[in-house]
């Protein structure tokens, strides 16, 4: 929401809108060497929407990764910076750092277990000290793959804890979710990527201030992606997502559908 004018009750329930959206970046391998690489990289992120433009977002993105191979061990450290602007406001910035490391048995399977601390600095005044969102967050996400045919198709298992410790109590909670997803290259180049997920709980710590209840949510996410290079390095893409969301309170539930089709090259 455009956070100097609007609030969540003057949006309408159940409104249809179509977006677009244009990302652009690179990224350089500053160093590499043996079994380590230092690269830098850079993005930018804008989507504009037909009707409910209060949801028009920017981001720009900039990271360094530091990553080591020793054998079947890979390591990955990359720390970020992310700027936001929500319409024509400047709306939030996080630093992060989010290391992971994977590790191969045998040609079919490998672990990964992936970590994130993030700082959120939401720069709009809270309307109240509970409903300040800035917050440090903390990640915690095991997975294992299993590779088939000759490691061209893969299936991941994970599960995820986060946990939010705002500075405002209306945002304070800690989460619990499971999730799957399988790659398949399937006929004629295409590949098609599955996804399903399902939040099991995500609890908050205190009574909401406005509200007046304890917050409890849980919910669920179905994705499909079907993708296709057409040219060296151009990929046309389509996708389908659905998510649901679930409440004790029934203002934070809905049901969302997005479909979209995706350009991109890269070099």
């Amino acid at each position: 929401m455009k956070p100097d004018t609007a609030t969540a009750i003057s949006f309408s329930s159940d409104k249809d809108d179509v977006f677009f959206g244009m990302r652009a970046g690179g990224g350089y391998h500053l160093i590499k060497s043996g079994a380590y690489r230092l690269t830098g990289e850079g993005s930018y992120y804008q989507s504009v929407y037909t009707q409910q433009n209060d949801f028009n977002y920017g981001m720009a993105h900039v990271e360094l990764r530091h990553q080591i191979r020793k054998g079947k061990l890979v390591l990955n450290i990359p720390t970020s910076y992310e700027f936001s602007i929500l319409q024509t406001s400047k709306y939030l910035q996080s630093g992060a750092i989010s290391p992971w490391a994977s590790y191969a048995v045998g040609s079919h399977l490998f672990f990964q277990v992936s970590e994130r601390f993030r700082y959120d600095d939401f720069l709009q005044a809270a309307s109240s000290v509970d409903q300040n969102r800035d917050a440090a967050n903390l990640q915690t996400e095991p997975a294992v793959y299993f590779l088939f045919d000759n490691r061209k198709r893969h299936l991941k298992v994970a599960y995820d804890f986060e946990a939010n410790f705002a500075q405002g109590n209306d945002w304070d909670y800690k989460g619990h979710t499971i999730s799957g997803a399988l790659y398949n290259p399937l006929f004629w180049g295409i590949n098609s990527y599955l996804t399903a997920s399902y939040t099991i709980d995500k609890q908050f710590k205190y009574v909401d201030s406005i509200i007046g209840t304890k917050r409890d949510d849980s919910g669920q996410s179905y994705g499909v992606i079907l993708s296709k290079e057409i040219l060296k390095g151009f990929t046309v893409s389509s996708n389908y997502q659905f998510q649901r969301g679930k409440s004790n309170i029934p203002f934070f539930e809905y049901k969302r559908h997005m479909a979209g089709v995706t350009f991109a090259y890269q070099y």
